[in-house]
């Protein structure tokens, strides 16, 4: 489902507005947190680079904390590119408190991470089904060859 959520970390003084969408929904989203002029240049930078999959955007000044992505996620590559900007998040969100990826902050980073993958895919209810069900335990002992069934007028 495309579209766009926002999470508060109170905690942290910040507001991430996630958003899953073509450039429409991405301009309709800005327009409801932020002006024009910002979702303007948001949107220039992003028809002026290499950005087609997505893109975290941190700008203090602008108060502007944005991920941002053409589709909701749908496949192992969408999935891996999802914890890509999940991760700038993560390193804006604790960069912007003073703390940076270290052996003594990994920790946090870690369960920030964690804590922004399970908002997303709960707020989009986002599905790792590849379309099939696996088959179950019983059926793939029911279907696989065994030595009884085997012709045994060639031994």
């Amino acid at each position: 489902m495309n579209g766009y959520t926002l999470i508060d970390f109170t905690q942290f003084y910040r507001e991430l507005i996630v958003c899953f969408g073509d450039k429409l929904i991405l301009k309709k989203c800005l327009l409801e947190y932020h002006d024009e002029n910002i979702a303007n240049a948001i949107l220039m930078d992003i028809n002026g680079s290499d950005h087609e999959m997505g893109k975290t955007f941190y700008d203090e000044e602008m108060q502007l904390f944005l991920m941002w992505m053409p589709h909701t996620p749908k496949t192992a590559q969408d999935m891996g590119f999802l914890s890509h900007e999940i991760f700038h998040a993560a390193c804006a969100i604790m960069g912007g408190i003073g703390s940076k990826l270290s052996d003594d902050s990994e920790e946090v980073f870690a369960y920030l991470i964690t804590f922004l993958t399970q908002r997303i895919i709960e707020e989009f209810s986002i599905s790792f089904s590849c379309g099939q069900e696996p088959e179950s335990e019983q059926t793939q002992l029911q279907s696989s060859p065994s030595l009884e069934s085997s012709d045994s007028s060639e031994v």
